[in-house]
C-alpha cells in the first residue's frame, strides 16, 4: 500500500468556520493521519507534497467527480 503526505496545508472539515494548518498522511485511498500544526510530525513518507497556500477538504473529490458513460 502506497503512502503520501501533504504538509503545511489548511484543512477544512466542513464543520468549522475555517481551516486549520495541518499535515495529512494518506495511505492507499484513505486518510491515515491528520497532524495539527505544532504537534510532532515524525517521519513522513518519501512522497511528500508542500501544500502551503492550499486548502484540503476531505471527501470533496468524490462528490464533484462526474463520470461519463459511453
Amino acid at each position: 500500500m502506497s503512502a503520501a503526505a501533504i504538509k503545511n496545508a489548511m484543512v477544512w472539515d466542513g464543520t468549522a468556520d475555517s481551516g486549520v494548518p495541518a499535515t495529512i498522511v494518506v495511505s492507499g485511498n484513505e486518510i491515515a493521519k491528520v497532524i495539527p500544526a505544532g504537534e510532532a510530525v515524525g517521519e513522513l513518507p518519501p512522497d511528500t507534497i508542500d501544500g502551503t497556500g492550499h486548502t484540503l477538504m476531505p471527501g470533496m473529490a468524490e462528490f464533484h467527480w462526474n463520470q461519463r458513460t459511453p
